[in-house]
């Protein structure tokens, strides 16, 4: 082609996944040690996975090359998911280069998501029951640390993605190197848990989701559901940069330096499927979102 030669690579992964986790003993199986780990059940599951892959290089211009690449998965438990990526790549100068790609994605929940039998544990910290039966209780089994039942989903679905990048490289000199990257990622189906104390602490999800805390014949709490769930989407966009230079020091060797930092322009999560979306850009978080 005008600015070289077109390349093409292709390949197969075949595997086998398996989950063989089990507890040292019964008693520690039943929860009967030490901590505020819980129950802590065996877990066994394996499933198969093929895939094909490919990608091309396309030199079509000088200092221009362009790529496609693709992914086909096909999961024994999941089915298949077929996932392509385009890029471009521009180089005008031996310092100058400018980049650009976009694709789409796919995670399958982990074999532990939809296989684990259920667990008990509680929340690591007291947390107030906003549906308190008796107010003399306030101070005492109103607020205090929360049973769990985490389980797993058999029904859950894959996460997806759509993502967007372009960036720059500067390189003035073989000594230093610069560059600039934007990334702009969506994600739909974002597999995580709706902790207990997220769940009684926010009238929203517990509105929703209410019949998830389980309680005795005198409405005091006995444990509260925390299924693995698909949450709902996921938007984040921002900025890296990277910057990395070489000293040379004579007989001393060589010193390498670098620093790099990424700016968050926006993290929107829904807390459910359906449900309202948060902005959570310069905040600290929001423990009922996937990371």
């Amino acid at each position: 082609m005008a600015g070289g030669n077109m390349g093409l690579a292709a390949g197969v992964d075949l595997r086998n996944e398996k989950a063989d986790d089990r507890p040292l003993n019964a008693d520690y199986a039943a929860g009967q040690h030490i901590g505020g780990e819980g129950t802590v059940p065996a877990t066994k599951a394996s499933r198969n996975l093929k895939a094909l892959f490919a990608e091309l290089s396309l030199p079509f211009a000088k200092g221009w090359e362009a790529g496609l690449s693709a992914r086909y998965d096909k999961y024994s438990d999941f089915g298949s998911s077929f996932n392509p990526r385009a890029t471009m790549r521009f180089q005008p100068s031996r310092e100058l280069m400018m980049r650009a790609a976009v694709g789409t994605g796919f995670r399958a929940p982990t074999l532990w998501d939809v296989n684990s039998p259920p667990s008990f544990g509680n929340t690591a910290d007291s947390v107030e029951d906003p549906q308190c039966p008796d107010p003399t209780e306030l101070a005492g089994r109103c607020n205090t640390q929360v049973p769990i039942r985490a389980s797993a989903a058999p029904n859950l679905k894959p996460e997806k993605s759509r993502q967007f990048t372009a960036g720059v490289v500067f390189e003035p000199a073989k000594s230093l190197s610069l560059s600039l990257d934007y990334y702009n990622i969506h994600k739909k189906d974002t597999i995580g848990v709706i902790a207990a104390d997220t769940l009684l602490t926010t009238p929203d999800l517990l509105s929703r989701y209410g019949s998830r805390v389980k309680r005795n014949a005198q409405k005091f709490i006995l444990y509260v559901e925390t299924p693995v769930d698909n949450l709902g989407d996921l938007n984040i966009s921002g900025v890296d940069v990277d910057v990395r230079g070489r000293l040379n020091l004579g007989e001393g060797g060589r010193l390498n330096l670098g620093v790099a930092g990424s700016y968050v322009i926006k993290y929107d999560a829904q807390k459910y499927a359906g449900g309202p979306t948060g902005h959570f850009a310069g905040t600290g978080g929001d423990s009922t979102v996937a990371p």
